[in-house]
């Protein structure tokens, strides 16, 4: 996995003189005189390597192969042996000719390694991996990036990264950078250790992951084998020496090029019409200059996470015309097409990002709260949605915009995130 990361894999020989180099290169280079081959045996009992090149010469030691599934060389004498892939032993990458980014020529402002995406908040590509690796690996492979495992130096990245672990992560736990040094802790990319989130009882062992289900910090064994989440900085400008140059005139510009027009959606009447017919991918609404993408059955907790993961958050509305270009996002449907047929939780609402903080209204998005629309408050009034089809009862019945009091508890089909056409 190591070697995959940057962008190679682990050794490939296919002739004696590419046998007799690296054998006085694991001499050199490597601790010990056994080192990993890429060389895997297949169900049907054959070899392939792990790179996809032919496997058209082998240099077996006598009474190999054996059992094992992998297969290393070993130094001294030239040859090679089978062995459990879950061994650990030494190894050698090779890697592609590294292609310096043509300068002359127009690059990408911001981007990100493959497999990661920009996080904009955070000034960040997030790699988020599920393969089953210790602290260690975890770390090297975030290296390889240029990047570490993630710091977390406030409680809104700490939220964040619990929050979109539940889109991206496999299981309870993934590890962060934190691991002890002596009697203290410290964070694997040098930075200050300014911030804590330990359950009850710890710290205790050497490294540190998230447990989702608490939102806190528990230390475990570093040879674990769990997920991780990697911190890696984006790469400028097509890895140009020089930093991208916006203006109001080249932002202007952008915008204009990408204002693609939303395509009429094609709906049943509201009586005939399942949920779920919106429109796909984001869409542009040129009286605001964003983009609006619809998605469902989420949570608030995990649908803002999800936004702020595209370069967004769930959306903040200003004015009437922007709440009726969200609520035509989707076809309307009529009261009885629900996810359980009964109760209004299940209607054709909208979840968008607004939250009570201390008793005033607020956008998570953090622009002014400007505009709304009659708001149907009931109960514990912690987070609105858009009522378009009207299913929330009598009492709500003459309001376009109504709460809800649990961030994850209530069932919505659609949520809405917003960006910015530079996100």
């Amino acid at each position: 996995m190591y070697c995959q990361a940057l962008g190679g894999h682990l050794l490939s020989l296919a002739n004696v003189f590419n046998n007799a180099l690296i054998t006085g290169i694991q001499l050199t280079t490597l601790d010990g005189t056994n080192g990993w081959l890429g060389g895997r045996r297949a169900q049907n009992g054959s070899w392939y390597w792990s790179d996809g090149t032919p496997f058209t010469y082998a240099k077996w030691a006598p009474g190999q192969p054996s059992t094992g599934d992998c297969i290393y060389m070993n130094s001294d004498d030239k040859n090679w042996r089978t062995i459990d892939c879950t061994a650990n032993l030494p190894y050698l990458c090779q890697l592609p000719t590294v292609i310096t980014p043509n300068c002359d020529v127009t690059q990408t402002p911001i981007a990100c390694p493959a497999g990661s995406r920009y996080i904009q908040e955070l000034n960040s590509c997030l790699h988020a991996d599920n393969n089953l690796v210790s602290a260690l690996l975890a770390e090297k492979y975030c290296k390889a990036f240029d990047g570490h495992l993630f710091s977390i130096h406030d409680g809104d990245t700490d939220n964040f990264l619990t929050g979109i672990s539940y889109t991206l992560i496999n299981g309870d736990q993934f590890y962060i950078g934190a691991k002890k040094n002596a009697s203290t802790y410290a964070w694997t990319d040098g930075t200050a250790f300014d911030y804590t989130n330990w359950k009850n009882g710890e710290p205790q062992l050497e490294c540190v992951v998230i447990q989702r289900e608490s939102a806190a910090w528990v230390t475990v064994n570093c040879a674990n084998q769990l997920p991780f989440m990697c911190n890696i900085p984006p790469i400028v400008n097509g890895g140009c020496t020089y930093p991208p140059m916006i203006t109001m005139e080249t932002t202007a510009s952008l915008a204009s090029s990408s204002t693609p027009t939303m395509i009429p959606l094609n709906c049943l009447p509201a009586a005939q019409q399942q949920l779920y017919n919106c429109q796909k991918g984001w869409q542009y609404f040129p009286a605001t200059g964003f983009y609006y993408l619809v998605f469902f059955d989420s949570s608030y907790s995990q649908g803002e996470a999800y936004c702020v993961s595209q370069g967004g958050h769930l959306a903040s509305v200003h004015s009437e015309a922007e709440d009726d270009f969200i609520s035509n996002l989707c076809c309307d449907s009529d009261c009885s097409f629900r996810k359980d047929g009964d109760g209004w939780s299940a209607a054709g609402l909208f979840m968008i990002g607004a939250q009570k903080v201390n008793g005033a209204w607020s956008w998570l998005d953090g622009t002014p709260w400007d505009y709304q629309k009659p708001i149907c408050e009931s109960g514990d009034a912690r987070f609105i949605l858009i009522d378009d089809d009207n299913c929330t009862g009598d009492d709500c019945v003459d309001y376009d915009w109504v709460t809800a009091g649990s961030a994850d508890g209530v069932e919505v089909p659609y949520f809405v995130c917003k960006r910015n056409f530079y996100s």
